[in-house]
């Protein structure tokens, strides 16, 4: 059988692994068989760790892991099928945690944005800058995605205290709070030789952009248009938030204290990470960070080690 053929048939057995054979032919790691000098059947550890890390860029250890495991239920059906006798994944060193995250930060994966990096992107826009900085550094200080942004009003803002209604927590810089009076004070957006005019009709804080030809804006695009105008500058919502959080962090408790929670190590008793925890969840709470700090402490450990390494500054700009 071909390897195409042994997906698919993987696939019949039920739902979920309909949902990682389908995963798996979408992503197309058959098209590397050839650089690698085997089919996917039968790659060794070696091969499909490099095709994780170096090919798709993975990063974050949540969204490996599960691809992981993916993986290994389809080698694992290989096996007991005798198409192949050795499931590259099961007791290989190569998808232990730490060697997948030094593996990371060898391959240059994890991507920063300094807040003078995105700053310049925006400024690059010219006249249009401050409706790019309004929104880059609203995710950058605490945002956590477009669609919340997109549900705040102007009013909303406590322009002397930097606070936001609704969001306990959150800080927002002066510089910040200055870029949204200016985007209110535009006259109109400059698209290329067209102007775009806003719809301030229910007093946004990122005002709505209106579609050419319509007299009002269409709440289901406005996600997509702030999207697109991120992307259209380079950067990414997950990147921005993700470097923001970890300022913040640093900020607030220091880089070595904040390294020292991140990186303890298996040494320390059950109480102590408790503790450790329960120290970071009054933190999150006191910044307005909406992330489990089981989940980060998981997720993000990949950061720590970059921070404490000195690493972070060597990515900038970059993205997954």
């Amino acid at each position: 059988m071909t390897t195409i053929e042994v997906i698919r048939e993987f696939g019949r057995i039920d739902d979920k692994s309909r949902k990682t054979a389908e995963y798996i032919e979408r992503r197309n790691p058959m098209q590397y068989e050839t650089e690698y000098g085997a089919d996917l059947l039968h790659w060794s550890d070696e091969n499909l760790l490099d095709y994780l890390i170096h090919k798709l860029g993975f990063y974050k250890m949540f969204s490996l892991g599960n691809v992981i495991s993916r993986y290994n239920a389809f080698y694992q059906y290989c096996v007991g099928q005798g198409y192949i006798s050795v499931n590259p994944i099961a007791n290989s060193k190569c998808f232990t945690s730490l060697y997948l995250m030094n593996e990371i930060i060898e391959a240059g994966n994890v991507p920063y944005y300094t807040r003078e990096f995105i700053c310049n992107r925006c400024r690059e826009q010219g006249e249009n800058a401050p409706y790019f900085l309004s929104i880059t550094l609203s995710i950058y200080e605490g945002f956590k995605d477009y669609k919340t942004l997109s549900q705040i009003r102007y009013t909303d803002v406590d322009f002397e205290r930097g606070t936001v209604r609704g969001k306990p927590g959150l800080c927002l810089s002066e510089e910040l709070r200055e870029n949204y009076r200016l985007l209110h004070e535009m006259e109109f957006y400059q698209a290329g030789k067209r102007r775009q005019f806003f719809d301030d009709s229910e007093d946004w804080l990122i005002r709505r952009l209106v579609a050419n030809g319509k007299e009002r804006s269409e709440s289901r695009n406005v996600m997509r248009i702030i999207s697109n105008a991120v992307q259209k500058i380079g950067l990414e919502q997950s990147v921005l938030y993700d470097s923001g959080l970890m300022m913040r962090l640093c900020d607030r408790m220091g880089k070595e204290e904040l390294l020292a929670h991140m990186l303890y190590t298996d040494e320390i008793s059950k109480w102590e990470k408790v503790n450790r925890n329960r120290e970071m969840e009054k933190i999150f709470e006191e910044l307005g960070i909406e992330i489990s700090v089981k989940n980060f402490m998981y997720d993000y450990r990949i950061y720590a080690l970059c921070l404490k390494h000195g690493l972070l500054a060597k990515k900038e700009g970059q993205g997954e």
